[in-house]
């Protein structure tokens, strides 16, 4: 089911990103974005935001 992919697909994306926050801190939120393989910085934030209900920014800062 292609909807099945595309959400393992979003889901391995978001924690390897999650991953690049915390190892990498050197990195902008943007460059992960781009590393991760999403469209914009935006379009990562906003579904950052649904998932983890704070932005990158703030999970990295939690998270280290």
């Amino acid at each position: 089911d292609i909807f099945f992919f595309n959400m393992m697909q979003l889901r391995m994306r978001m924690e390897y990103a999650k991953r690049m926050l915390i190892q990498h801190p050197e990195l902008t939120v943007a460059g992960i974005a781009e590393k991760s393989g999403f469209q914009s910085a935006s379009h990562f934030i906003r579904l950052f935001k649904e998932r983890e209900d704070c932005s990158p920014a703030r999970w990295r800062k939690k998270h280290l």
